[in-house]
């Protein structure tokens, strides 16, 4: 293991797993609460691959390595649930302090819980082979859909409408619960800065947090 210091204060953070010394290394990524552990051990260990950039939190416990294609991973969904994640070889995995999942590339389609609105919720159907990024409350913060949605968003600070967002395009989602952007399946009036503004099926639309929209067409 060849390994060395990024700060006095992150001694051994970041490593390289090592051929000369294993093909893969198994890591402990943290202890789960104790209804939510794998399979009842005190921590689950994450099988990282060789070659590639290892990172950990000061504890001791994995933070992000790049994984086998398929790894099975556990995140959250929807807020306190929990679900099994499929993840890729073809870009690093990142787990969060307690544990969970907070992105990795799927390798199939899944449903994650998200927010509709700050207090709505609803599961979005995010597409094999792209990112997945989970907010740490354990709502959907961005994937690539693999079907049409509507979801809500502001138009103007004091008016929300709903968005219908389109399917092989990117979702975001803000803080808030209510969209930040998508790639439009129908036309959209928005409220900009200067007025009213349409914006054209197929465009991608943004949305701020004083409810200020814009588009590309």
């Amino acid at each position: 293991m060849n390994t060395f210091a990024i700060s006095k204060y992150r001694a051994i953070s970041v490593l390289t797993l090592s051929g000369l010394l294993a093909t893969q290394s198994s890591i402990a990524a943290t202890e789960m609460p104790a209804y939510n552990k794998y399979y009842d051990i005190p921590s689950r260990n994450v099988l990282c691959q060789a070659g590639h950039l290892v990172t950990l939190y000061d504890n001791g416990y994995l933070q992000s390595c790049t994984v086998a294609d398929g790894t099975q991973l556990q995140g959250k969904t929807g807020g306190n649930g929990a679900q099994f994640y499929a993840c890729s070889s073809s870009q690093p995995v990142v787990i969060y302090a307690d544990g969970f999942l907070n992105r990795c590339i799927i390798t199939n389609n899944i449903q994650v819980g998200g927010h509709n609105a700050p207090n709505g919720t609803q599961f979005y159907t995010c597409k094999a082979n792209s990112l997945v990024e989970i907010k740490e409350d354990g709502y959907l913060s961005s994937c690539t859909l693999a079907s049409p949605i509507n979801v809500y968003g502001r138009y103007g600070s004091n008016t929300v409408v709903p968005y219908t967002c389109k399917e092989n395009a990117s979702l975001e989602l803000r803080s808030d619960g209510y969209l930040s952007s998508c790639t439009l399946a129908g036309a959209n009036w928005v409220q900009s800065s200067s007025g009213m503004k349409m914006c054209n099926a197929g465009s991608v639309v943004y949305i701020d947090a004083s409810g200020n929209g814009s588009c590309g067409n």
